[in-house]
């Protein structure tokens, strides 16, 4: 019967122990989310805690506005914060856009991912797709990063970019203002007009 009771006891106090660690997050996630300069707002399914004690997030959107007012969105279908940084978000299955009055729609997909909710900073990885709807352009990669509140990006390693009327791959890409100038690094091959 002792027994009984303090493995009763322990249960209880690993599962009130999971519930403060859960409370804890949530309280640190909105006083964040809610004080930042960026003005991000955050937008979940649901939320639970790791058997290492971290936050797991279901259904997760955030949205915030670049420097210049365009607003911005992605969602991931998970997500969890790093071991060793909380501000760092790993994301699976992710998807987004961004409205920019020169450049119209822009939407993104990746697999995976990582957001620096301090510096606004995204990274995609795993079968990227970026679309922008003004210049009909289409770019695929597998890793890219940049500021989500200026816009430039950076993908070092293969890329490739197709409009209706060019094909261009390059062993790496620079990307200022959402797609407003594009830089292609390394070996480049440029195909203008149809190919065959």
């Amino acid at each position: 019967m002792p027994h009984n009771r303090k493995t009763r006891s322990l249960r209880l106090s690993a599962i009130i122990g999971l519930m403060a660690s859960v409370a804890v997050g949530i309280l640190a996630i909105w006083v964040f989310f809610f004080q930042t300069d960026n003005n991000i707002s955050i937008e979940l399914n649901s939320i639970s805690a790791t058997k290492e004690g971290r936050l797991e997030l279901q259904g997760l959107t955030y949205k915030g506005k670049t420097e210049t007012g365009a607003p911005y969105r992605f969602s991931a279908q998970k997500a969890a914060e790093d071991a060793d940084n909380a501000n760092l978000v790993h994301l699976t299955i992710i998807d987004g856009e961004i409205t920019n009055p020169e450049n119209g729609q822009i939407t993104l997909s990746s697999r995976q991912g990582q957001f620096d909710q301090l510096a606004n900073f995204l990274t995609l990885q795993g079968d990227v797709l970026i679309t922008q709807s003004a210049r009909q352009l289409q770019f695929r990669t597998q890793t890219i990063s940049g500021d989500l509140t200026n816009g430039n990006f950076e993908a070092p390693g293969d890329v490739d970019l197709k409009s209706p009327t060019s094909h261009i791959t390059g062993e790496a890409m620079i990307v200022t203002e959402f797609g407003d100038r594009i830089v292609f690094t390394g070996q480049s091959k440029a195909i203008i007009g149809e190919e065959d």
